[in-house]
C-alpha cells in the first residue's frame, strides 16, 4: 500500500493557481490539485457526477486528486476553506496534510484580471470569452476588496492553526529587455 500524502494549496482567485497546478499536475507525480470542494464547478469543468456532500468530496481528493505515489493535491480559496470547514473536520480526514500558500503581489492587477473574467467568463486562456469586458471601476475595486478579506482569512488560518505550510509569492518575469539586460 502505497503511503498518502498531500498538500493545499490555499490562494485567491486569478493569483496564478490554474498554472500552478497544471504544472503540478503535467508531472504525475505532485498530485492532481483542482477545487474539489467545489462541485458546480467540478461538473461544469468535465465530471458531470461530481458529488456536493464533503464526504465524498474528501473521497474525491484521495481518489481522483492523487498520483500513483501517494501524493494528493487540492486548491482551495479562504472561501471555500471557510464553508467546507463549517461543514466537517476535513483536515483530519487527509493524511500528511501540508500547506502551500500562494500569493500575488500585483493586488490591483489581480483585481483587474478578476474583474475580467467575471465579466467575459473567461477563467483560462484555452476558454472563449463570452462577451469582451468593459472597464468597470467599481468591479475592480469590489474584486481587490474580494481579494484583500481573503488573503485576511487565510493570514488568520495560518496564525491561528500554526500548519506545515511553504510560502510560495509570485515573482513577476522580467521583461525581454531585463532579460537580455542580465545576460550583458
Amino acid at each position: 500500500m502505497v503511503r498518502q500524502r498531500g498538500y493545499a494549496i490555499c490562494t485567491q482567485p486569478r493569483s496564478g493557481s490554474n498554472l500552478l497546478c497544471q504544472v503540478l499536475s503535467s508531472t504525475d507525480q505532485l498530485g492532481y490539485p483542482l477545487e474539489y470542494f467545489n462541485g458546480p464547478g467540478r461538473r461544469a469543468l468535465g465530471l458531470p457526477d461530481f458529488p456536493d456532500a464533503p464526504e465524498l468530496q474528501i473521497e474525491a481528493v484521495l481518489r481522483l486528486g492523487a498520483t500513483p505515489n501517494g501524493v494528493y493535491a487540492i486548491k482551495l480559496f479562504a472561501s471555500q476553506f471557510a464553508a467546507f470547514s463549517r461543514r466537517l473536520r476535513w483536515m483530519d480526514l487527509l493524511p500528511n496534510l501540508h500547506f502551500v500558500y500562494l500569493t500575488r503581489d500585483d493586488l490591483l492587477g489581480q483585481a483587474i484580471s478578476w474583474a475580467r473574467a467575471l465579466q467575459t467568463e473567461q477563467y483560462r486562456s484555452a476558454q472563449p470569452a463570452k462577451r469582451p469586458a468593459v472597464y468597470d471601476a467599481d468591479l475592480i475595486r469590489a474584486q481587490l476588496t474580494a481579494i484583500v478579506r481573503e488573503r485576511a482569512q487565510w493570514e488568520a488560518f495560518f496564525a491561528r492553526a500554526e500548519p506545515k505550510t511553504d510560502n510560495r509569492r509570485d515573482q513577476a518575469m522580467p521583461s525581454r529587455s531585463e532579460a537580455r539586460g542580465r545576460d550583458r
